[in-house]
C-alpha cells in the first residue's frame, strides 16, 4: 500500500537518523519558544525523531536536513516551523509513508486502486484543527489528492497541525499551514489570480469561519511569509551560479527515480529515461511561475532579478540534459552495432561511479579542444561535465563524453543534433542516420574509445565505424 508501506524501502542509518534530529532540534526550538508553543523535552524529542527519521532517509538526496534549514532562513518563528515540517511527507521519494506519521495522519485518508484521497465520513465539524488545514488547502472530505496538486504538502501540514495542534493556537497553525501551503511549486494564475492571492481568499474565510481574530494587516503579514518561504524554497532558480544550481538539480535525479539509487543495480535504458524525464520537465517549465509576490513581496526589483535569472537557470538545465541525452544517443547508436545493446553507455565513464566498472574513458580521450566555450554559461556546464566521477554521485553530474563532444565539435552543433536525437530515441531515426550527421571526427574519436575498451571486439568496431565516417 502506498501509505502504510512503512516508509523507504532502502535501510536509514541510525547515526543518520540520530544526526538529522539534533539537527532539526537545534533548528526548531528557538522558533517555538519565540512564538510560544510550549512542548515538554519528550514531546519535542518525539516529533523531532519522527521528522528526523523521514529527513534521513536514504532517498533523501535534496530534501533534507540541509534543505530545511535553509529553507527556514531568515524567516521568524511561524516560517521557521513550517519549513521544518514543509518535506516531512515525500511519499515518491520516500516509496511510502512511515508508520509513524501514518499513525496520526491514517484516519484522515483512504487508498483505492493506488489513488489516495480523503475520507468522505470525516467530521470537521469536531475537528478545527482538520478543518483549518483543509480550508488551507482548498480541500472538502472525499476530495482525491493528486500527486502534483500538493498531495505531500497538504500531508506534512496535516501532520505538523496533528502534532502542534493540543500546544499551539489555532491562529498558529493555519498560519503554519499557510506557509506550507505555498511551497507548491510551479503554479500559473488560474482565473486572473495567482497562487498567493488564492490563498490569501482561503485564509481570510478560515479567519470569519474560525473566528481567529487576524485583522487584515495581520492576514496580508501571514500571506507575506508564507510567500517569502515560498521563495527560498525554490531560491536555487534565482541563483547566479549554473554549477551550484545544477549541482544541486542533481540531488533531485536519485530523488525522483528511485532505480538509480541501488549502485549497479539498475539498466542504462532506466539512466537514460530518467534524464529524459529530467529534460522534459525543464523544457515544460514556465520560469515565470517559479517565484511568487504578494503585496510587495518580494520587492519589483528583486522579483525581476530572481525572475530573470531563473529563466537562464531552465536554461541551461535544458541545455544540459539535451547534451547529456545527445552523446547517449550517440553511444546507443555505435552499440547497437555490437551487439551490446545499451551496455556500452557503462564503459564510456556516464555511470562509471554508481555501476561496478571504472572505465578511465577520461585517459582515452583527447583532452584538446578544437571548440572553446564561448561565455560563462558554457564555461560552466563543461566544468561540471567534467568534475570528478569519483566524488559522491559524480559520475551522475559528469560525463566524459559530452565534455569531449562539447569541445570537440561545439555548443550550437550538439543543440543542431538535438532535434534529431529525439527522434532517435523514439525510433523514428536509425543509427545510421544520427551518426552520420555527428562530425565524422568524432565518431572516428569515439570509435576509436570503444575499440580501446572492448579490444576484443576492436574489428566490428572498426568496420561499422569506417562504414559511417568513410
Amino acid at each position: 500500500m502506498l501509505v502504510l508501506a512503512g516508509g523507504d524501502p532502502y535501510p536509514i542509518s541510525m547515526s543518520k537518523q540520530s544526526e538529522a534530529s539534533a539537527r532539526l532540534r537545534g533548528f526548531i526550538s528557538p522558533a517555538l519558544a519565540q512564538t510560544g508553543i510550549k512542548l515538554k523535552a519528550e514531546k519535542l524529542d518525539a516529533i523531532t525523531d519522527l521528522v528526523g527519521a523521514s529527513m534521513a532517509g536514504a532517498g533523501r538526496y535534496f530534501h533534507n536536513p540541509e534543505h530545511v534549514i535553509h529553507v527556514g532562513s531568515g524567516g521568524d518563528g511561524i516560517s521557521v516551523i513550517a519549513a521544518f515540517f514543509h518535506d516531512l511527507v515525500y511519499l515518491q521519494v520516500d516509496q511510502g509513508m512511515g508508520l509513524n506519521v501514518a499513525r496520526h495522519i491514517g484516519p484522515f485518508l483512504e487508498e483505492k486502486e493506488g489513488a489516495l484521497k480523503l475520507r468522505a465520513d470525516l467530521d470537521l465539524a469536531g475537528d478545527p484543527v482538520a478543518r483549518a488545514v483543509l480550508g488551507i488547502f482548498g480541500f472538502h472530505p472525499g476530495d482525491p489528492l493528486p500527486p502534483l496538486g500538493g498531495q505531500n504538502e497538504f500531508l506534512s501540514a496535516l501532520t505538523a497541525a496533528s502534532l502542534l495542534g493540543p500546544h499551539a493556537t489555532l491562529a498558529q497553525i493555519v498560519q503554519i499551514a499557510a506557509c506550507i501551503e505555498a511551497t507548491i511549486p510551479f503554479r500559473a494564475p488560474s482565473r486572473g489570480e495567482s497562487a498567493a492571492q488564492r490563498l490569501f481568499g482561503r485564509l481570510s474565510k478560515l479567519n470569519k469561519e474560525l473566528k481567529l481574530g487576524l485583522d487584515d494587516a495581520q492576514l496580508k503579514g501571514a500571506v507575506r511569509r508564507a510567500v517569502k518561504m515560498a521563495n527560498q524554497d525554490v531560491s536555487d532558480f534565482g541563483g547566479e551560479s549554473t554549477a551550484h544550481f545544477l549541482k544541486n538539480t542533481w540531488e533531485l535525479v536519485p530523488e525522483i527515480n528511485p532505480m538509480l539509487r541501488d549502485r549497479g543495480n539498475y539498466s542504462v535504458d532506466g539512466y537514460r529515461r530518467a534524464l529524459q524525464r529530467m529534460e522534459a520537465f525543464f523544457s515544460n517549465l514556465d520560469p515565470m511561475c517559479i517565484f511568487q509576490n504578494f503585496d510587495g513581496e518580494p520587492g519589483a526589483g528583486v522579483l525581476e532579478k530572481l525572475s530573470a535569472n531563473a529563466k537562464a537557470r531552465v536554461q541551461e538545465a535544458r541545455v544540459y540534459f539535451q547534451m547529456k541525452l545527445t552523446s547517449l544517443a550517440m553511444l546507443e547508436a555505435l552499440s547497437g552495432s555490437l551487439g551490446e545493446g545499451l551496455a556500452l553507455p557503462l564503459l564510456m565513464g556516464e555511470l562509471a561511479n554508481l555501476g561496478t566498472l571504472d572505465s578511465g574513458v577520461e585517459a582515452l580521450l583527447p583532452a584538446q579542444s578544437q571548440s572553446r566555450p564561448t561565455d560563462d554559461q558554457e564555461t560552466a556546464l563543461l566544468l561540471l561535465l567534467e568534475s570528478d566521477t569519483h566524488e559522491e554521485h559524480g559520475g551522475l553530474k559528469s560525463s566524459p563524453l559530452t565534455a569531449f563532444l562539447l569541445r570537440s565539435i561545439g555548443w550550437a552543433e550538439l543543440s543542431r543534433l538535438w532535434p534529431l536525437t529525439e527522434k532517435f530515441f523514439e525510433q523514428k531515426a536509425s543509427a545510421r542516420e544520427l551518426l552520420e550527421s555527428f562530425p565524422p571526427h568524432a565518431v572516428k574519436q569515439v570509435g576509436k574509445t570503444i575499440s580501446s575498451l572492448l579490444e576484443n571486439r576492436a574489428g566490428k568496431v572498426g568496420r561499422f565505424v569506417g562504414s559511417i565516417t568513410g
